[in-house]
């Protein structure tokens, strides 16, 4: 079953989807945008290490 979380910003979008048939890196962050789209394809380790360093970078920014 793939599960799916949409986040839609100003101009952009968002989505990050399980699918948990895979047993390597099952998870899929995908950003879109007005002209152009990125995928990632992440474990659980590396999604965490992901959330992890945004709050890091949005923390260390805001003592600036």
């Amino acid at each position: 079953m793939i599960r799916t979380q949409t986040i839609i910003l100003t101009d952009d979008t968002i989505e990050l989807m399980h699918n948990d048939m895979l047993s390597s890196r099952p998870y899929l962050l995908r950003l879109t945008g007005w002209n152009n789209f990125y995928d990632l394809r992440l474990s659980s380790e590396d999604l965490k290490n992901l959330a992890e360093s945004i709050v890091f970078f949005i923390k260390d920014n805001e003592n600036i």
